[in-house]
């Protein structure tokens, strides 16, 4: 028998069975199901939840708790975590290229929420507004976003994240550290469809300024905050760990090295790139 470790109680509050009192004075309902539970609080098993009425056709399951849990704890604290942006900026030249990071801002306020709601043919765990962005926001516990889903997701014009819990499937978690591997910076949640940045990435091309090295082998940037203070001079080996920078190509005469950079953009980050761009989010 799987144990039932929480329920939700009259005021929509998410509570562990330690938290209720005996009984049916719990006054506490099925996550999945929604009916009344019964805290088995007895001296010989272990304390769990069960249904008051055990007719009940309810598909509980660890995993089921686990994927409903999440879904409350986004939609009543109306808070998620959002990983920074990566897209790769090619140059067929290039002897060093690498992904440039978009920075999103990390924990975000949620402005809407909505579970299991239709869109199309597909049912996404929730669909949030996040600073006038609509994401899809999956769950993976068993089930990961497959191939289809997410080019439906593509053509739909919308972004999609994954919260890959499938490691606490079969160990045990409680609310407050499940909230906050939602809630806070995390290696859980990745992007599956990120439309924000594809609509950025053909955009700053424009913005791409080639920098060619002089004979001591500086580059003389339109912008550079590297350390934090603004250079207009800066070694070109040193382009390479900045953030502004995509690829670098070394000749191997030593001599007109290049770095393309992107520092006449500002921050790299998701409300100056959406005014520097033009975008309307």
């Amino acid at each position: 028998m799987e144990i039932k470790e929480f329920g939700q109680n009259m005021d929509g509050k998410i509570v562990h069975i330690s938290e209720v009192q005996r009984g049916k004075g719990c006054n506490c309902f099925c996550l999945l199901c929604k009916e009344r539970l019964v805290a088995k609080k007895g001296d010989k098993k272990m304390h769990h939840f069960a249904h008051r009425h055990k007719n009940i056709n309810c598909k509980y399951s660890r995993e089921s708790e686990l994927h409903q849990l999440a879904k409350l704890i986004i939609s009543t604290e109306k808070r998620l975590w959002i990983p920074s942006s990566e897209i790769c900026l090619p140059d067929a030249k290039a002897f060093m290229r690498k992904e440039v990071k978009l920075e999103r801002g990390g924990t975000q306020k949620v402005t809407s929420v909505e579970l299991e709601k239709r869109i199309q043919d597909i049912i996404p765990d929730l669909i949030v507004t996040i600073g006038g962005e609509t994401i899809v926001v999956e769950i993976f516990v068993t089930h990961q976003v497959d191939e289809q889903k997410k080019l439906k997701i593509k053509q739909m014009g919308l972004s999609c994240i994954e919260i890959d819990l499938s490691q606490y499937k079969n160990k045990t978690i409680d609310y407050e550290t499940l909230e906050r591997l939602l809630l806070n910076e995390n290696n859980l949640t990745t992007w599956k469809v990120d439309a924000w940045a594809m609509e950025v990435q053909p955009l700053l091309g424009q913005y791409k300024e080639e920098l060619i090295a002089d004979d001591q082998n500086y580059v003389y940037p339109h912008y550079c905050d590297k350390d934090g203070s603004f250079s207009s001079k800066r070694e070109i080996n040193s382009c390479r760990r900045c953030k502004h920078c995509f690829s670098t190509i070394i000749n191997t005469s030593g001599k007109n090295d290049r770095s393309y950079c992107l520092s006449k953009l500002g921050a790299l980050e998701y409300n100056n790139l959406n005014n520097k761009l033009g975008l309307k989010r």
